[in-house]
């Protein structure tokens, strides 16, 4: 009698969908473009989610010299609560935008708030499972009055602060005026 021993071998094997990289993000009347690359194979994912969350951030304003002269200006610095991490995501519940086109590179997402700081990743999927994230990206949108353009803050790698100088004129007295945003 001739035995036959069968071996079995099982083997999974990962394979690392490449991450998107956020290229710019582009402010529009209504909402921001975001453009992205991917080099990955389309025909591994299904599309690609966009995911947005809201920053806790605080204002605090105090008056000092402003643009080396000699007349105190009030200054406003917008700081973020939650540190900006590679690793860590905001506390916040994200937006989810789905993109059912793994050929796609650029969405426009509306709905973005002024004065509000928002974190931008990127991330591929399938019909089993999420790729990881991209790195991120936060972006402010200013709009303290009509008088003022939209300015538009923008972070993905370290220490990122925009710096907004304006003056306003009441009564004929020139008040100075400095916005610090660190994203």
């Amino acid at each position: 009698m001739k035995r036959v021993l069968v071996f079995i071998i099982c083997a999974g094997f990962v394979i690392e969908k490449d991450i998107p990289n956020i290229e710019s993000v582009i402010t529009l009347s209504d909402g921001l473009l975001i453009e992205w690359s991917w080099k990955g194979n389309a025909d591994s994912i299904d599309g690609f989610k966009i995911k947005v969350w809201i920053v806790e951030s605080q204002q605090q304003g105090y008056f000092k010299l402003v643009n080396g002269d000699q007349i105190p200006g009030l200054t406003l610095n917008h700081n973020a609560l939650e540190e900006f991490d590679q690793e860590k995501l905001p506390k916040s519940k994200p937006r989810i935008i789905v993109i059912s086109d793994a050929e796609a590179r650029e969405v426009k997402i509306d709905g973005i708030k002024y004065n509000k700081m928002h974190e931008i990743r990127i991330l591929t999927y399938d019909g089993r499972e999420d790729g990881p994230l991209s790195g991120p990206t936060r972006i402010r949108l200013i709009k303290p009055d009509e008088a003022i353009n939209v300015i538009a803050a923008q972070r993905q790698n370290n220490d990122c602060v925009a710096t907004v100088a304006t003056n306003l004129t009441i009564d004929g007295e020139t008040y100075y005026h400095l916005r610090n945003i660190y994203l």
